[in-house]
C-alpha cells in the first residue's frame, strides 16, 4: 500500500513518471510498446528512446510548442500522453485534439483511451469513466469524473474554422497541423481558448512553405519561421532519432526508397531546410530561386498610385490624373499623411527615352481573395520596371493600367482574359465614359502556331490549356538560365509556393492558401518580350532571308 501511495505521489510531481506506466499496441505489428524509458532512474537514462523523456517534459511544461518531425518517432503518442496526464493530474481540465478530418481526430482520442486503460488502477487517480460507455471505444470524447465531482474531458475537434471558439482548454493538441485546412482560423480560436495558462502543442511533418512576407501559404511553416514572434518554442526531430535507423536504412529500406524525393523529404527529413524546401515539388528549382534571392532581388524606388487631383481621396478617374509617390509615413502632398508606406504600384526603373514597353495584367477572379497583378516589362532588356498589386474593381484597375501604360511610352497592354474576368477590364480601357480616351495600344492574341501568325479580333491574352504551359515554361527557363535581370520580392515569394500538383488542376499551380497572380502576370509579360522584344537575332531590315548568310554551328565548321 505504501509503495502505491509513493507511486501516486511521484506521478503527481513528475508527469513523465505517470506516462512511463502507459503502453499501447504497435499499429503495424500488434506488439505492445511501453514508455518505461520516461522514468528518470538508472538504466533508463541510456535507453535508445531515452530522448523522449526530455522531449515529453518540454512539450508538457511549455506554454507554446511547435514540433517539426520525421515519421514514426512516437511523437503523436507523446502528445496524446500529455493529454491523458493533464486529464488525470488536473481534474476538470479540457483537452482539444485537432486533425484535418474528424475521423483522424477520433483516432487520436482513441490513442488517449488506449493509454489511459493501460495504467494500473492506482494511477487512474480514482477517476470514473463517464464516456465511453463500458466496453465500447470513444467516438469523439473521453469524459472522466473525479471524487470531488470535477470532470476532465478529451475531445476530438474538426478543422472547421469556427471549431474551438468559446471554449477554455488546458491543452490544445494540433496534430499534423501542416495538413489542416483553415489552420490560421483555427489558431485564432485556440489562442484565446488556451489563454495564458493553457498549453498549445503543434506537431507535424512538413507540407510546403508559406509566403514569409504575407503569411499566405502553409500556416505551419509560417508559424515555424516566426516562432519567436508568435511566442512558440521550436523542436526539430530528424529521422535518425529512431534507434533502428541508420544511413544504410535510409538508403536501402524499401519503405524509403519507394518514395519520390519530395515525399522522402516530407516523411523523413534530416534537417528543417530539407523538409521545407523539398516537401512540395516546386515548379521552379529551389537552387535557382535561392540564387535569385541572394543576387538579383530588386528593391523598388518608390510606391505610387495615379490619383485625380480634383478629388485626392479617390484613385484616378479623369484624363488629368497625377502620379503621387508615397514615401514612408508621408506622401507627396503637403498635408497628406498615411500610417505606413502605401501605393499599389511599385516602381523599379523610370521610363527611358527610346525604350519600348509592354504591360501584362492578371485579373482577379472576383472572389475577394485573389489580387489584380500587373508587370511593366522593358522590351529592350526584359527588366520588370513596375509592379502593380491590389484588389481592385475592373473600372479602377483599368484606370490604373491606363495611366501606368501611358507613363511607359504607351506600353502595349495584354489583359489576361481566361474565365471572362478580364473582359470587363478590356471594356473599361476602351470606354470613354470615365473621361479618358480609349487606350490605343491593346494586345490581340497572335496564333504563332500558324506560319502567318494571324492576329485574333478579340483583345487580350487567353490563358488556356495550350498557352498556359508555354508561358510558364518560358518563365521557368529564364529562372533556370538566370537570364532575368532581376525579380521582385512578390514574384520570388509566389515562385516559392508554385508547385506541381498531381491531385488538382491546373498544374503547376499555387499551393493551397497561396497565390499565383504574380507568376501568371510575369509569365505573360515575358511572352510580350518574346513576341515584341529587341533581340540581336530579330531581323528588322527589309532584306530578304536569302540575302542573309546562313548560321553555322561549331560542329558544321569542324574539319
Amino acid at each position: 500500500m505504501l509503495e502505491l501511495e509513493e507511486d501516486v505521489a511521484r506521478a503527481e510531481s513528475d508527469p513523465a513518471y505517470l506516462m512511463s506506466f502507459m503502453s499501447a499496441p504497435d499499429e503495424r505489428t500488434g506488439e505492445t510498446f511501453t514508455f518505461e524509458h520516461l522514468r528518470n532512474d538508472g538504466a533508463a537514462v541510456d535507453h535508445p528512446w531515452g530522448w523522449q523523456r526530455e522531449f515529453f517534459l518540454w512539450l508538457y511544461g511549455s506554454h507554446r510548442t511547435i514540433t517539426l518531425k520525421a515519421r514514426q518517432l512516437g511523437v503523436t503518442w507523446i502528445g496524446c500522453g500529455a493529454c491523458v496526464v493533464d486529464a488525470l493530474s488536473l481534474p476538470g481540465s479540457l483537452c482539444l485534439i485537432y486533425r484535418q478530418k474528424e475521423e483522424e481526430a477520433v483516432e487520436n482520442v482513441r490513442r488517449c483511451w488506449s493509454l489511459f486503460q493501460s495504467l494500473p488502477q492506482h494511477l487512474r487517480m480514482d477517476a470514473k469513466v463517464l464516456t465511453p460507455a463500458r466496453g465500447s471505444l470513444p467516438s469523439t470524447e473521453i469524459k472522466l469524473r473525479f471524487p470531488d465531482g470535477k470532470i476532465s474531458r478529451i475531445v476530438a475537434m474538426t478543422s472547421a474554422s469556427a471549431s474551438g471558439h468559446g471554449k477554455t482548454a488546458r491543452r490544445v493538441l494540433l496534430d499534423e497541423h501542416s495538413r489542416i485546412e483553415r489552420a490560421a482560423e483555427i489558431m485564432k480560436a485556440v489562442q484565446p481558448a488556451a489563454g495564458s495558462k493553457g498549453r498549445i502543442s503543434i506537431i507535424s511533418t512538413a507540407n510546403g512553405v508559406s509566403n514569409e512576407e504575407t503569411g499566405e501559404g502553409n500556416q505551419f511553416h509560417w508559424l515555424w519561421v516566426n516562432a519567436d514572434e508568435a511566442g512558440f518554442e521550436r523542436r526539430f526531430l530528424p529521422w535518425s532519432l529512431h534507434p533502428d535507423r541508420d544511413q544504410w536504412w535510409y538508403d536501402n529500406d524499401p519503405e524509403v526508397r519507394g518514395l519520390k524525393s519530395h515525399e522522402r523529404a516530407e516523411q523523413y527529413p534530416a534537417n528543417e531546410d530539407e523538409a521545407f524546401t523539398l516537401t512540395k515539388r516546386l515548379f521552379f528549382s529551389p537552387d535557382d530561386l535561392m540564387w535569385y534571392a541572394k543576387h538579383r532581388v530588386k528593391e523598388h524606388l518608390y510606391r505610387c498610385d495615379f490619383v485625380n487631383p480634383k478629388n485626392k481621396a479617390k484613385l484616378a478617374v479623369g484624363p488629368s490624373a497625377t502620379l503621387y509617390k508615397w514615401q514612408g509615413k508621408f506622401d507627396a502632398r503637403p498635408s497628406g499623411r498615411v500610417s505606413e508606406a502605401t501605393g499599389a504600384i511599385r516602381i523599379f526603373a523610370e521610363p527611358e527615352v527610346n525604350h519600348r514597353y509592354a504591360l501584362a495584367a492578371d485579373v482577379a477572379t472576383g472572389d475577394g481573395l485573389d489580387y489584380c497583378v500587373a508587370y511593366v516589362i522593358d522590351l529592350t532588356n526584359a527588366e520588370f520596371v513596375a509592379e502593380l498589386r491590389q484588389r481592385y474593381g475592373s473600372d479602377v484597375y483599368a484606370s490604373q493600367l491606363h495611366y501606368l501604360g501611358k507613363r511607359y511610352a504607351t506600353a502595349r497592354i495584354a489583359i489576361e482574359t481566361q474565365g471572362g474576368y478580364g473582359d470587363a477590364v478590356v471594356a473599361a480601357l476602351r470606354d470613354r465614359t470615365a473621361g479618358r480616351p480609349p487606350y490605343p495600344n491593346l494586345y490581340r492574341h497572335r496564333l504563332d502556331s500558324q506560319a502567318a501568325m494571324p492576329e485574333q479580333k478579340r483583345y487580350g491574352w487567353p490563358t488556356n490549356s495550350a498557352t498556359r504551359p508555354k508561358i510558364l515554361n518560358q518563365l521557368e527557363r529564364h529562372i533556370r538560365d538566370h537570364t532575368l535581370p532581376w525579380v521582385t520580392h512578390r514574384l520570388l515569394a509566389e515562385m516559392r509556393t508554385f508547385i506541381e500538383d498531381d491531385k488538382r488542376r491546373p498544374s503547376p499551380r499555387a499551393q493551397s492558401g497561396a497565390h499565383d497572380d504574380a507568376v501568371i502576370a510575369a509569365s505573360i509579360a515575358l511572352e510580350m518580350y518574346r513576341q515584341f522584344g529587341d533581340f540581336e537575332h530579330r531581323n528588322r531590315s527589309n532584306r530578304r532571308r536569302s540575302a542573309r548568310p546562313p548560321v553555322l554551328y561549331p560542329w558544321q565548321t569542324a574539319s
